[in-house]
């Protein structure tokens, strides 16, 4: 069965297990879907596949937003594992990005200011 993972986690695996990111579309048994979905660490991409008929089944809006969700987290672990004069650029990057998408020009910041 088809599963998006909601928390990072490991799969139980006969000879190993793996870890499992957030947004990874991940194949287990029927028994290991229910246990990550019942332990809120997992949805099922399929309505077919969910015993609640639903109720546990990603929607395009979670899966979108557990996609966001992951970026966010690369993102963070990026700026995490860079030396301190890349991590401002790094920074200041992401809010010229964010202030662009809210539509504020960096000269009105400044007059704002």
């Amino acid at each position: 069965m088809k599963l998006i993972i909601l928390q990072a986690c490991l799969i139980a695996g006969e000879a190993i297990s793996s870890h499992a990111a957030v947004a990874e579309t991940v194949d287990v048994s029927k028994d290991d879907a229910a246990t990550l979905t019942r332990m809120g660490r997992a949805m099922y991409l399929e309505k077919s596949d969910d015993p609640t008929k639903g109720l546990l089944t990603a929607s395009k809006e979670d899966v979108a937003n557990l996609n966001k969700q992951a970026k966010a987290i690369a993102a963070a672990e990026e700026v995490k594992a860079s030396p301190p004069d890349s991590q401002a650029a790094i920074i200041a990057a992401a809010v010229t990005a964010a202030l662009a998408a809210a539509g504020i020009k960096p000269a009105e910041t400044k007059a704002a200011a």
